[in-house]
């Protein structure tokens, strides 16, 4: 790594200097050298998803080896929720979701928070998440119910907000 950036300064600097004269030559030479810097970074992008699949850098830093179904299940069920009261879903000019007795939300938020180590979040922020847990979610009160849960996270994911937990 550190030969890599020796080769990149020499390349970039030592020889910008060199073709760049007082004449302001040394402009093109500059933004040439952006561009080429462009041009690696397109590439090694390219390289890495050819490598790592696509949406493996979301997964890398967001997901830490759980996206899997199965994972995911799994890790929310290991949750301990034991002195979660309830937890809200509140985005702006939107009625906020209430978890109740629900733990499938009060396991949802706490593995987003855990995740994240933030409660407040921007529009398009969870997408990810919403797509991920979505699959998993099961309600002992119906598919109905099972339905209008998922559209409200839908929307929330959509919009951004707060997760507030209450512990007891």
């Amino acid at each position: 790594m550190v030969y890599l950036l020796t080769l990149g300064k020499i390349l970039f600097v030592d020889l910008g200097r060199i073709f760049s004269s007082d004449e302001g030559s040394g402009v093109y030479v500059g933004i040439g050298i952006i561009m080429l810097l462009g041009i690696v970074s397109i590439g090694l992008s390219m390289l890495y998803k050819k490598l790592m699949g696509d949406g493996a850098l979301k997964k890398d830093f967001l997901f830490e080896g759980d996206a899997t179904e199965e994972g995911i299940q799994e890790t929310l069920l290991k949750l301990d929720i034991s002195n979660i009261k309830s937890v809200s879903f509140s985005s702006p000019n939107e009625k906020p979701i209430q978890s109740g007795e629900s733990e499938n939300l009060k396991r949802i938020a706490l593995y987003i928070v855990k995740k994240t180590k933030k409660s407040v979040f921007e529009p398009g922020e969870l997408n990810a998440f919403y797509e991920l847990i979505v699959p998993v979610i099961q309600s002992q009160y119906g598919s109905e119910a099972l339905s209008k849960g998922k559209t409200m996270m839908k929307n929330f994911a959509k919009k951004g907000g707060v997760i507030e937990i209450k512990t007891q």
